[in-house]
């Protein structure tokens, strides 16, 4: 928390400033004493997602003031919500390679993200972290598996800590296409071609332009 200085000092300089709490009730206690600047942070074990008032007041050789400044109402932060959106980036996942974007959560628990931790797993084993300290909404995984079938999952962080996970997304390293099948043909005259239309559909699905 923040506050200015008093406007009349009561002719002695401010020596320090006393901040109370109401710690979630409303009784409020001495939080500090002795702060000599116009901040304070707290380092008192909060309940998250609480909401708790603070009132500050000021002291010279004649002692405390006599009355408080305003009541502050502060909601301590709690974990973000899950990152949302989390897919595939089909412009970047290749032979070996995965993209990813997401978007950012719909609520940070009032404290800034800071980062992105992305976890991932094969098959029905446990999901591993896979890198910290994301700070953008995107990531590239290299050096998998070619044609293997990784999940993800991406958690937002704060000073609170981690928040939820994502859902969870599944997306195959691709691979590159399988030979094609020589063509044959079902009419052949002098003038023109035609190919059998199964080898072209069986050409579209590995990647094949006939």
């Amino acid at each position: 928390m923040t506050w200015t200085a008093p406007t009349v000092n009561g002719g002695s300089a401010i020596i320090d400033y006393r901040i109370s709490w109401d710690q979630g009730g409303s009784t409020f206690a001495v939080l500090a004493s002795g702060v000599t600047s116009t901040s304070y942070s707290t380092t008192a074990t909060l309940t998250a997602n609480t909401v708790y008032k603070f009132k500050v007041e000021s002291r010279n050789v004649f002692g405390y003031s006599l009355t408080f400044s305003n009541e502050v109402s502060i909601r301590a932060a709690s974990v973000p919500t899950p990152p949302q959106s989390l897919a595939n980036n089909a412009v970047v996942t290749a032979s070996g390679t995965v993209g990813l974007t997401w978007a950012a959560p719909s609520s940070n628990g009032g404290s800034p993200i800071i980062d992105y931790q992305i976890s991932f797993k094969t098959g029905t084993a446990a999901f591993t972290v896979l890198a910290t300290g994301v700070t953008t909404t995107s990531y590239t995984a290299s050096s998998l598996t070619p044609d293997a079938i990784y999940t993800f999952k991406v958690t937002a962080r704060t000073l609170v800590g981690l928040g939820q996970d994502s859902s969870e997304v599944s997306i195959r390293a691709a691979t590159i296409p399988s030979v094609q099948a020589a063509p044959t043909t079902i009419v052949n005259t002098n003038v023109s071609v035609t190919i059998d239309p199964r080898q072209l559909a069986e050409g579209r699905e590995h990647g094949c332009v006939c």
